[in-house]
């Protein structure tokens, strides 16, 4: 028997550091000027991105008129 708790004892082992391997392959260091490469454009503030060009672009269209997108105006000239 007391080869089968070694073998646990082992196994065990082996699984617990596999699992710090992984765990610790996960951990990187990031320069603070390479995080705008790295981050998704979704994840910023404010930013919608290419969505938010076809989606203004499709409403000038539609309104026949550019601008007044903010908060001011209502893009009818009345601002």
């Amino acid at each position: 028997m007391a080869s089968r708790s070694s073998f646990r004892k082992l196994v065990s082992t082996t699984l617990a550091l596999s699992l710090l391997a992984i765990g610790l392959t996960g951990c990187v260091t990031v320069r603070p000027e390479d995080k705008e490469f790295l981050a998704q454009p979704s994840m910023t503030f404010g930013s919608e991105g290419p969505r938010k060009a076809h989606d203004e672009h499709v409403f000038s269209n539609r309104e026949g008129s550019y601008g007044a997108g903010g908060v001011t105006g209502g893009g009818c000239g009345c601002n």
